[in-house]
């Protein structure tokens, strides 16, 4: 249906019959040979592309299809009705709560796995004596921060009400890995 300008332009050219004469008049033969042309390319371009449409849409259709039964109960109840009263769309708290629970698992291992080796870089540190180890240690710990180890330094800084942030603790990891680490890579070799 047509509405708006494009509706009272209809309306004006059926009611004047030298408008619509003189805009008929405007289509030469050539114009109307391009247009028929495009138009006949539009076509031969949705006819190749129609297949392809399909497949995708065939596609889309699977997806959906697997997506509906794991959408339609909740997995985690007590998180989906939790994000719901932060805010989030009910719909959108199935699917992240459902999603928490699918990735927990594989995320769980790798942060305890990270955990572990954090605290032990850490502990490493705390019981250092002297530069070399320490800068050893520092070493040790630099690829943990990159990971889960952020959010700790992090949590660790705030909870203790320090002024340190967590990018001045990276550099201060980063400046003790530098001044031995050339010396503890030759002790770790021997």
């Amino acid at each position: 249906m047509i509405t708006g300008a494009a509706y009272r332009a209809a309306e004006a050219i059926r009611s004047d019959p030298t408008l619509a004469a003189s805009i008929v008049q405007r289509f030469t033969p050539a114009f109307l040979s391009t247009v028929a042309a495009a138009s006949t390319q539009l076509l031969k371009f949705a006819a190749e592309l129609a297949p392809v449409c399909s497949a995708v849409l065939g596609q889309l259709t699977e997806v959906a299809e697997r997506l509906e039964p794991v959408l339609s109960e909740s997995r985690a109840a007590e998180y989906e009705k939790y994000l719901i009263e932060i805010g989030y769309d009910p719909a959108q708290a199935r699917f992240l709560g459902n999603l928490a629970i699918t990735l927990g698992g594989p995320l769980s291992k790798d942060v305890t796995e990270c955990r572990r080796s954090f605290g032990g870089a850490m502990r490493e540190i705390a019981q250092a004596n002297g530069a070399l180890a320490i800068s050893c240690r520092a070493a040790l710990l630099l690829p943990e921060l990159h990971q889960w180890g952020k959010v700790w330094i992090e949590n660790g800084l705030r909870e203790a009400r320090h002024p340190l942030s967590y990018d001045e603790f990276h550099a201060l990891v980063e400046q003790a890995t530098g001044k031995g680490c050339a010396a503890c890579k030759f002790t770790r070799r021997q």
